[in-house]
């Protein structure tokens, strides 16, 4: 084209039609080279793309599995310790019948009885959750984290 000492002028014309081809087969390459650059950038970027978008969704997965465990172990914990509480209470009503007489015992166990069965249903669903948790978790590990 012409010297590369020089800035190209964007207001240059040719003066010959070979020297005007010979520029535009220059741009043309130039084009095709940026666009292949252009495309190969994209491709990287959909790339990190992805591979940020997966990290930041197992992270999210993480964090709610994190707060399901906290969920059913707080669950299990609340509904268990108030069935032994509850148990330990009509031990001890059982073991000192000189503050209550015996005859209200058994109409005050059967009250109680509603709360142990709630309390004990509360216990069940727990453990369920646990299981469906676990079997959710299987699933997805299976469906997600397998190769192809």
């Amino acid at each position: 084209m012409t010297d590369n000492k020089l800035p190209p002028d964007p207001m240059y014309q040719a003066q010959s039609e070979e020297e005007f081809f010979a520029i535009r087969a220059e741009l043309r390459e130039q084009g095709r080279k940026l666009r292949a650059t252009d495309y190969a950038n994209g491709k990287e970027g959909q790339k990190l793309f992805a591979q940020h978008h997966h990290a930041m969704r197992l992270a999210a997965l993480n964090v709610a599995a994190d707060h399901g465990k906290a969920f059913i172990r707080n669950a299990v914990l609340l509904n268990g310790g108030a069935i032994v509480a509850l148990l330990t209470l009509l031990g001890g009503l059982y073991s000192k019948t000189d503050a209550i007489p015996r005859m209200f015992l058994p109409a005050f166990t059967a009250k109680l009885q509603l709360g142990m069965n709630f309390f004990l249903a509360g216990l069940i669903f727990a453990v369920a959750l646990a299981g469906m948790a676990y079997l959710q978790w299987f699933a997805f590990k299976a469906t997600h984290f397998n190769e192809g």
